[in-house]
């Protein structure tokens, strides 16, 4: 065991130095890039630009509840198709009003003719 250790313990020492060298490199390397994406998120995640977007959120807020109110006046499908049948409706008595109106409208215009024509004498 002796003359194992003293034929490779040099080397396998220097193995285990240069992994550790290399892990510690590349952790080193990792924190500096996770610095650097700190800095970059603090800066642009600041106090002041997180204010002005919480207040941003809240206008938007406040307009989204305004318009919610306003859409439960409108009416919805169903009523909206309930008035448009009613609308049908009464165009087609308003139509046939119109066509029973027409003697009607013929005879005063007869009646007034009649009236001109007794006063000329």
């Amino acid at each position: 065991m002796e003359e194992f250790l003293l034929r490779w313990g040099p080397l396998l020492l220097a193995a285990f130095g240069l992994i550790y060298s290399i892990a510690s490199s590349r952790g080193k390397a990792a924190n500096d890039r996770v610095a650097k994406i700190e800095t970059k998120l603090e800066e642009k995640a600041s106090a002041t630009t997180v204010q002005v977007v919480v207040g941003k959120l809240d206008i938007v807020e406040d307009r989204v509840s305004k318009v919610e109110g306003e859409l439960k006046h409108l009416p919805d499908r169903d009523i909206t198709h309930r008035l448009e049948l009613a609308i049908s409706k009464l165009e087609g008595r308003i139509e046939v009003m119109d066509e029973r109106l027409q003697p009607v409208a013929e005879m005063a215009k007869r009646v007034q003719n009649r009236m001109f024509e007794e006063v000329r004498p």
